[in-house]
């Protein structure tokens, strides 16, 4: 009796020693795999986080969107144009200038209402008006790769001192207009040319088709198609 109960004493000892060591390896276990886990929700939070906080680059918008290209035949200056506006090109070899080659450029582009812009290319013979003309308004715009002016130009002072209603405004290289239009880069002097012939230059005006009208400069400003005009402008290029 006394030997059977040392036995038991002894088996069970044994017993509570293999109970403690698989507790402990579940133990163990379970910490294992809740550190795994902690870990990788971490991981996920934060590549959650960086997903949530982080927004696509924004697509620029192309504001010339629908609408149509044009290339000029001589000066070879290409430019956008709404589709709901219409080209009339009446450029020829037999209609230019003998003193410029290849030729002159003469476009029109109009829009549903008497605003247009009018293109005139290779001119050599420019009147820029009497010098006492002012500026009633400039605006600097990008054109062909530089910054130039759209000038509103009053009359002139010994004319007509208080008239300052225009038929439309130009391009200038200047704020001031005491300078020319754009040179021309593709059209040159003839060899043929009169001796003392100007340089080429390009005349780049917004107006209407009725232009023996002439109208304040904010009537031009205030036409819901101006902007437009100008974006043809600013889309110009070589």
């Amino acid at each position: 009796m006394i030997n059977l109960k040392k036995n038991e004493s002894g088996f069970g000892a044994i017993e509570a020693i293999l109970v403690v060591v698989i507790v402990a390896a579940i133990a163990g276990v379970g910490w294992y795999v809740w550190k795994a886990k902690k870990n990788t929700l971490a991981t996920y939070n934060g590549t959650a986080s960086v997903s949530a906080t982080t927004k696509p680059a924004a697509q620029t918008s192309n504001p010339y969107s629908g609408w149509k290209s044009y290339t000029l035949q001589f000066e070879k200056i290409s430019f956008k144009y709404p589709s709901d506006w219409t080209i009339t090109d009446t450029s020829s070899t037999s209609n230019s200038s003998p003193d410029v080659s290849p030729g002159q450029d003469n476009v029109t582009v109009k829009s549903n209402d008497p605003m247009e812009i009018v293109i005139q290319t290779g001119d050599t013979g420019v009147d820029y008006g009497c010098p006492s003309n002012k500026v009633l308004s400039s605006t600097p715009i990008k054109l062909l790769g530089s910054t130039q002016y759209l000038n509103f130009l009053g009359g002139c002072d010994e004319d007509s001192p208080a008239n300052n209603n225009v038929s439309g405004g130009s391009i200038y290289t200047s704020a001031t207009a005491l300078y020319p239009f754009p040179s021309s880069k593709n059209i040159s002097i003839s060899k043929t040319a009169v001796a003392g012939t100007e340089t080429p230059v390009n005349s780049f005006t917004i107006t209407y088709s009725t232009t023996s009208a002439s109208y304040p400069v904010s009537h031009f400003q205030q036409d819901k198609n101006y902007a437009t005009a100008v974006k043809i402008l600013e889309s110009m290029t070589y």
